[in-house]
């Protein structure tokens, strides 16, 4: 699609442009660790909330058939990197160029305004976030640990100036990978559960951008957010 107008961009985001946290959400970056089950999704929600902002994907993996049925790929990007492929698809699925994506497949840390861990390594997860801690020590920028399986989604949210929510997280929620639930390797991954958890993601960022606001309203950054689909159970904890 050739470049668009100002008023064709203006009328894309029509339906959105009214929300508190709009005009927040522009020359900011965002680290995305991890572009499969959940970064794949993800990446892309997220990119549609922003403008003018970078958006620093990684991951090491190449997408494979196995991917297909539960992360967002099509069978033509199967062999490229899932960073490139995910780039892709945010170029393809957004008219606003304005957004700068880089990919990696080797971890870099800078400060980000919002940090994304979507890993399945337990151990890869208490890295990232130690050093992300690092790098954003003291600010209110914005972490998000989410994780999923075949039909259970969870998000831990805090920024890296809530101790108390630091210290919980650490005891609680990292843990030596041998602890982890174990599950059926044919039940690992749903594409509707890696969409749904997507949709928690971006409401809490956008829940953050309207906490950024000199104006107040009653949005919650929730510490721990789970959904259950057997039992259609949504469990939220503010601190």
């Amino acid at each position: 699609m050739a470049n668009l107008t100002e008023e064709a961009l203006r009328e894309s985001r029509s339906r959105y442009s009214g929300s508190p946290w709009f005009e927040l959400a522009t020359n900011k970056v965002i680290s995305i660790y991890g572009a499969g089950g959940i970064g794949s999704h993800a990446s892309l929600g997220i990119s549609k909330m922003f403008k003018e902002s970078l958006i620093r994907i990684f991951d090491f993996d190449k997408v494979s058939i196995s991917n297909l049925g539960g992360q967002l790929f099509s069978p033509d990007q199967c062999g490229l990197m899932k960073s490139e492929a995910v780039r892709e698809n945010i170029q393809d699925f957004n008219i606003d160029r304005s957004n700068n994506c880089m990919v990696f497949n080797t971890d870099e840390f800078v400060p980000a305004d919002i940090t994304l861990t979507a890993l399945d390594s337990m151990s890869a997860r208490k890295s990232i976030f130690e050093a992300s801690r690092k790098k954003n020590k003291g600010t209110n920028h914005l972490f998000i640990d989410a994780r999923m399986s075949a039909d259970t989604i969870q998000i831990v949210a805090f920024k890296f100036n809530e101790l108390a929510k630091i210290r919980k997280y650490k005891k609680e929620y990292l843990f030596d990978d041998s602890e982890a639930t174990n599950v059926v390797c044919s039940y690992k991954q749903t594409f509707f559960m890696g969409q749904m958890l997507s949709g928690y993601i971006c409401s809490i960022i956008a829940n953050y951008l309207t906490h950024l606001s000199e104006d107040l309203f009653p949005q919650e950054i929730p510490f721990f957010t789970e959904f259950s689909s057997p039992l259609m159970a949504y469990t939220s904890v503010k601190s």
